[in-house]
C-alpha cells in the first residue's frame, strides 16, 4: 500500500537503514515540495487566466508587452487606461454591460505592466477630484 504520500514515501518507510527521524524528515521535504507544486501551479492557473482575459477585454498579449520594450509598455498603459475610463464610465452609469471583474483585471494588468517600467500611479479617484477643484 502506497499510503498517503505515495510509493515514494512507501518504499523509503521500509527501508532497514533509514531510522524513524530520517523517515520523517523525507516526510516534512515531501510535503513541502507537493505545497510548493500545487502554490507554482495556482499562480501559472491565475497568470493563464489573467493573460487570457487581458487579451478577450483589450486584445493586448501581456506577454509580448511584458517581455516588449518599454515604449511598447508605454503605449499599451495608455490603452489600458483609456479602457479603464471607459470601464468606469460604464459602471457609473450602470450600463447593463459593466463588468467588474473586467474592471478590476484591467487595473491588475495596468499595475504589473506599470511596476515593469517603474511608472508611478495615482488613485483615480483623487486625480478626478483635483481636476474637479482645479475647473471650480
Amino acid at each position: 500500500m502506497a499510503g498517503k504520500f505515495g510509493p515514494r514515501f512507501a518504499a523509503l518507510q521500509h527501508n532497514p537503514c533509514m531510522t524513524a527521524h530520517d523517515a520523517e524528515k523525507v516526510k516534512r521535504r515531501l510535503a513541502g515540495e507537493a505545497r510548493g507544486f500545487l502554490r507554482d501551479k495556482d499562480d501559472e492557473r491565475l497568470r493563464a487566466a489573467t493573460t487570457a482575459a487581458l487579451f478577450l477585454a483589450g486584445g493586448i498579449d501581456m506577454d509580448r508587452v511584458l517581455n516588449g520594450s518599454d515604449e511598447a509598455c508605454r503605449n499599451t498603459l495608455a490603452k489600458l487606461d483609456r479602457l479603464i475610463e471607459r470601464e468606469r464610465l460604464k459602471g457609473r452609469a450602470r450600463h447593463w454591460s459593466y463588468d467588474l471583474n473586467r474592471h478590476i483585471a484591467l487595473k491588475q494588468a495596468r499595475d504589473v505592466i506599470a511596476a515593469r517600467i517603474g511608472a508611478t500611479t495615482t488613485n483615480g479617484a483623487r486625480r478626478r477630484r483635483l481636476a474637479r477643484c482645479k475647473k471650480a
